[in-house]
């Protein structure tokens, strides 16, 4: 999956999640993830950003960092903040492994 999520193939995910009868948590994190940008790309922002909170603000996984990140650019958005961070700057600024900005 790490190949897929790193050429942003999100049908590749959704398709192979769904031949998983019992996925890890870590697997559904992805899954959901996967959903998010693709309905996100499909101009559903409201279904997009669903999919996104449906990964626990617990999650520890394997992408936890990137979901943070998403999670993160979301909330300032919601906040009313316009300034572009990047995913490098994100982890270097706010991000501890296990934890989130917020």
């Amino acid at each position: 999956m790490d190949k897929q999520l790193e050429s942003e193939d999100y049908r590749s995910i959704e398709a192979e999640f769904k031949k998983v009868p019992h996925p890890s948590e870590d697997l559904t994190a992805i899954y959901n993830f996967a959903m998010y940008n693709i309905y996100g790309q499909d101009g559903d922002d409201e279904k997009s950003v669903e999919y996104l909170y449906k990964i626990p603000a617990d999650y520890q996984g394997r992408h936890a960092d990137l979901v943070s990140y998403w999670k993160f650019v979301h909330e300032s958005y919601a906040e009313g903040q316009t300034e572009n961070i990047t995913f490098d700057e994100y982890k270097q600024k706010y991000y501890k492994s296990g934890k989130s900005a917020f």
